[in-house]
């Protein structure tokens, strides 16, 4: 008795999407990061801006205590 294989299937091979490189560039006007700094809602973002803001006053006082 003779036992007949049947050739494995060929793999299908599935194209990856081609992804950007890394590091382009993003295209935007240059106000864009004030604006979205200073009209944020973001919790993280308000509070860098009041750690920021304390830390100038405080360089003010200490300016005008000289």
């Amino acid at each position: 008795m003779s036992t007949t294989t049947a050739p494995a299937p060929a793999a299908a091979t599935v194209k990856q999407p081609a992804l950007p490189p890394f590091g382009t560039p993003s295209v935007g006007r240059k106000g864009n990061v004030l604006v979205n700094w200073m009209t944020s809602t973001d919790h993280k973002t308000i509070g860098y801006m009041y750690l920021v803001t304390s830390f100038v006053y405080f360089c003010v006082g200490g300016v005008m205590a000289l």
